[in-house]
């Protein structure tokens, strides 16, 4: 039987590890864990992906489920965070928002500024995405979720995609039909 390995897991899921410094991965213990920061640059959490446990299991510890994220607290509010931040090119104007870690790495592969909210409320986040100072280009996965990030936009542009489908379940075909006018 061949050992599983995160690394090439990861690889299949069209993330390019060799962009970041903000991930860890675990082999022994089949995890990565993308790391969060704030505009400060400071680190304020974390996502964990175990690839090999259930994706859901509301009964199941955090420790138990395939996403688990971790955000430290101010004053018993949640850290304004996102991944991606630490990346940003700046010489690229336009931010595609997305919900998921593995949609804005498929977006970061083609050279694309991306953040991954990590939330469905995305309210909170306004104000600090705003400060940016970038166009907000939401990518808007067909459910509910999905939807509230419309509300984010800066602009009149919006990518609506197909309910059931998100960036990573996407041919490489249909991203550049999306995306190509954004390289």
């Amino acid at each position: 039987m061949t050992k599983f390995s995160i690394t090439k897991h990861l690889k299949e899921r069209h993330l390019d590890i060799t962009l970041y410094n903000s991930i860890y991965i675990s082999e022994e213990n089949s995890k990565a864990y993308f790391f969060l920061y704030n505009l400060s640059g400071q680190i304020v959490g974390y996502q964990c992906y175990s690839p090999l446990l259930p994706k859901r299991d509301h009964k199941a510890l955090d420790s138990e489920r395939r996403y688990h994220t971790k955000i430290t607290k101010e004053c018993n509010k949640v850290k304004l965070t996102s991944f991606g931040l630490d990346i940003l090119d700046p010489s690229k104007r336009d931010i595609f928002l997305v919900e998921g870690v593995f949609d804005a790495c498929r977006l970061h592969s083609l050279g694309l500024n991306s953040l991954a909210l990590l939330c469905s409320d995305v309210d909170y986040l306004k104000s600090f995405l705003f400060s940016l100072g970038y166009k907000l280009i939401p990518v808007c996965e067909g459910d509910e979720s999905g939807l509230k990030l419309s509300s984010l936009a800066t602009s009149d542009e919006i990518i609506y995609l197909k309910k059931g489908i998100d960036i990573g379940d996407m041919s490489k075909d249909e991203i550049d039909l999306i995306f190509s006018k954004y390289k």
